[in-house]
């Protein structure tokens, strides 16, 4: 007798929880049974994940439009850049140059910032690059920091590492 395919079927089961009906996610399952005598005749299932694979991250920070302005008297800010990409061993931090006297909200950079990352498929959560904008203000040593704005690119990290 065959068995009925190559891998054991992968069963996609939705969680939910007993206080409601909606649908918390779904976990994925590899479930074989068959009598003791039979599971000594086939090896068992191999479900070892995925190794990690070593990538590069290049990111080009070229404009920042449209942030608000981090002194409201001059309606300039002196904005700068900062890209985080979390990792197993550590995350990885790098910044731009301090665009001085940005006004209207944008700045120019041309900044190239490289990231050597070890992906792991079991980790996916850490397939991000964390953004954030910056006004710097060295005049005012206790205010060097103020957030403009920040955003996540965790979606494009993944589609380019599937291809």
């Amino acid at each position: 007798q065959e068995r009925f395919s190559q891998c054991a079927p992968i069963e996609v089961v939705p969680l939910k929880l007993k206080t409601t009906k909606a649908v918390q996610g779904e976990l994925e399952v590899i479930c074989e049974i068959m009598p003791a005598a039979m599971g000594e005749m086939w090896p068992i299932s191999n479900v070892e994940s995925i190794p990690a694979r070593k990538y590069e991250v290049r990111m080009v920070v070229w404009d920042v439009v449209g942030a608000p302005n981090g002194d409201p008297v001059e309606e300039m800010s002196d904005m700068f850049v900062t890209a985080t990409v979390p990792g197993v061993a550590g995350d990885q931090h790098q910044d731009t140059d301090v665009h001085w006297r940005a006004k209207d909200g944008s700045a120019s950079f041309n900044w190239r910032m490289v990231f050597p990352i070890e992906f792991d498929p079991s980790k996916p959560e850490l397939a991000r690059i964390d953004i954030n904008v910056w006004d710097f203000d060295p005049l005012e040593p206790w205010k060097a920091r103020e957030l403009l704005g920040a955003t996540t690119l965790r979606q494009e990290l993944l589609d380019e590492i599937d291809r």
